[in-house]
């Protein structure tokens, strides 16, 4: 029997399944505030996708017009009892054609430093057919304070849900939308995309994910559809980064394509990724077909 493709929005119980691969981007910009304020998932142990928009608002508002901004950014999981597990965000790379970001972490408490399996997102490159269903997840609402100790440790407690929405695809822009605000790959869909939630995954009906949110328009009218946007993920494959086999060590720059060739990634289709210029990754396409 097939899912039901009726645009719903629920928020989901605290510690869902969600939380093992989709985390809470939390941003200190110094020791008294704190700022929640989007959505990421993790591609592999140590490496996060997100939404570049994201992260170019936080330079954005915390920037002094400066060379340097110092942010304390770390990404947050929350299980049962409660129990924090936390990634500091020490570097990060952009798609340089679409709303696309790479993070890299390190544990920053013995939660994430404890050697175990980590659920991770598998990705479909290709945006999902006009018609068929998707799910998207991210946190929304969030509030938090932050306290410290008698040993000047800071403590953070978090208050947000994540949510699941569903919809339909409704159009897929396979060079851009348009020349301005979405210029990039991506799709429409009738779900609901709040707040908080850019940067999260979308997911397929084969349990992939196959967008990475970035934006919304709600409804002039009520009961009208919810006009969302999620970028489409080909263009990961293009993103240049520079990390070392290890994962910390930085080496020759290089696409993330080769972390798919290695499986370090999961990426369904990454074989169809293709640079004109081999030398440049930025200049990739996708080859559409068998």
């Amino acid at each position: 029997m097939p899912f039901s493709k009726k645009p719903s929005f629920q928020d989901q119980p605290s510690y869902s399944p969600m939380e093992s691969i989709a985390g809470r981007l939390v941003v200190f910009p110094d020791d008294r505030r704190v700022d929640f304020s989007g959505s990421c998932v993790r591609l592999a142990g140590n490496l996060y996708l997100t939404a570049k928009h994201l992260i170019e608002d936080y330079l954005e508002k915390y920037g002094s017009g400066g060379t340097t901004i110092t942010l304390d950014f770390w990404i947050v999981h929350v299980f049962p009892g409660p129990e924090y597990e936390i990634w500091r965000v020490d570097r990060s790379w952009f798609s340089l054609t679409s709303d696309l970001a790479i993070l890299h972490t390190v544990p920053l408490n013995d939660t994430a430093g404890h050697p175990k399996t980590r659920n991770c997102a598998a990705l479909s490159l290709q945006p999902p057919p006009i018609g068929s269903r998707i799910t998207g997840f991210g946190y929304h609402g969030c509030t938090g304070i932050v306290r410290k100790d008698g040993e000047g440790t800071r403590h953070i407690e978090i208050n947000g849900r994540g949510a699941a929405t569903v919809g339909e695809v409704r159009e897929i822009h396979r060079e851009r939308r348009d020349n301005f605000r979405l210029n990039f790959p991506c799709f429409r869909a009738n779900a609901r995309f709040d707040g908080g939630m850019s940067g999260g995954p979308v997911i397929n009906d084969q349990g992939r994910v196959c967008g990475i949110i970035c934006s919304n328009l709600p409804p002039d009218e009520l009961d009208a559809e919810h006009t969302s946007y999620a970028a489409t993920l080909w263009p990961v494959m293009a993103i240049p980064i520079n990390l070392g086999d290890d994962g910390v060590s930085i080496v020759a720059w290089y696409p993330v394509k080769r972390l798919a060739e290695k499986g370090i990634i999961h990426a369904q289709d990454y074989e169809k990724v293709y640079f004109l210029d081999e030398t440049k990754s930025e200049t990739a396409l996708y080859r559409e077909g068998s």
